[in-house]
């Protein structure tokens, strides 16, 4: 066996195992400030954030840990002496990781839900945004093969490990073919695993019932386009915009689609009125803005 089958065998099933829907919700929606919104509708763009920099570290730091404790244990139950190292090594290569650089956007599947309004501190100009999941018009004008596709949130503890396990063990079913080559199957091995960290969640905060905006293909397009940066919560956080499946340098401007804005449940009596004028001025007429349905006043 060769390297390149013995790479479809190991790497390319792994993926096969990892490949859930690219693209299955019908609607989902952002939370975002006032600030946000404006941002969003005056650029027709939603801003994918380097993974490193989310508002809760612990969020991929809860993924590492998890991961690690499923490889040492499986090490120690290794029945090979040189499974144990190979384990070992991957171990070490993904303990002393600082992760590579992946950017998403946070959704949610859940509109106008009191745990979310609650997550912002000011709540009282806060809204919600519900979109459409239509596919093609989220990626109109792309640069094939690049893509935004969706990714949901995992927060079974079950689940999680499972997979974790599920991907070690299709690179130990060929362990003694991959110990023959110097290709880098650990190094393929650790950036499956730690692809996965940024879908992990505690179960604890499965009430978010998030999903998450990523574009595939994207190192196509970073080819001709540079990351951009954007200050926040005292970091420079790196960013890329959805308009970067496509290679244009000034793609045109689509109106996103947007079904329906929610005002937060604190909001000031007349902040619904001034959201209504802004959205009409930006061109979506057909868009409704209504207050939020939840009888929570702080």
């Amino acid at each position: 066996m060769n390297s390149h089958i013995l790479f479809e065998k190991t790497f390319d099933a792994a993926l096969k195992l990892l490949q859930r829907p690219f693209w299955f919700a019908d609607d989902f929606c952002h939370y975002t400030s006032l600030q946000g919104l404006i941002g969003i509708v005056e650029h027709n763009e939603l801003w994918l954030s380097d993974h490193r920099f989310l508002n809760d570290k612990l969020e991929y730091d809860y993924g590492k840990k998890l991961a690690l404790a499923i490889i040492a244990e499986a090490a120690n139950s290794a029945s090979k002496t040189e499974i144990n190292e190979f384990l070992q090594r991957l171990l070490k290569s993904i303990e002393h990781s600082g992760g590579r650089g992946m950017y998403i956007g946070s959704m949610s599947f859940s509109p106008d839900k009191l745990d979310q309004w609650k997550g912002y501190g000011n709540s009282n100009e806060s809204i919600c945004i519900k979109f459409s999941g239509n596919f093609d018009l989220w990626n109109a004008g792309n640069s094939h093969p690049t893509h935004i596709r969706q990714q949901r949130v995992i927060y079974d503890e079950t689940e999680q490990k499972n997979l974790i396990k599920a991907i070690i063990q299709i690179f130990l079913d060929h362990f003694d073919e991959i110990r023959k080559f110097d290709f880098p199957f650990l190094i393929d091995l650790a950036w499956l695993i730690e692809s996965q960290f940024i879908l992990f969640k505690h179960p604890d905060y499965a009430s978010e019932d998030e999903l998450r905006l990523t574009i595939n293909n994207l190192s196509h397009i970073l080819e001709s386009k540079k990351t951009m940066h954007r200050i926040a919560k005292g970091m420079v956080i790196p960013y890329i915009s959805t308009k970067y499946i496509s290679k244009d340098t000034s793609p045109s401007l689509r109106s996103l689609p947007i079904k329906e804005i929610i005002v937060s449940p604190t909001s000031r009596p007349d902040l619904l009125e001034s959201v209504k004028v802004f959205i009409a001025n930006m061109g979506y007429s057909d868009v409704e803005v209504v207050e939020s349905r939840i009888m929570f006043r702080g």
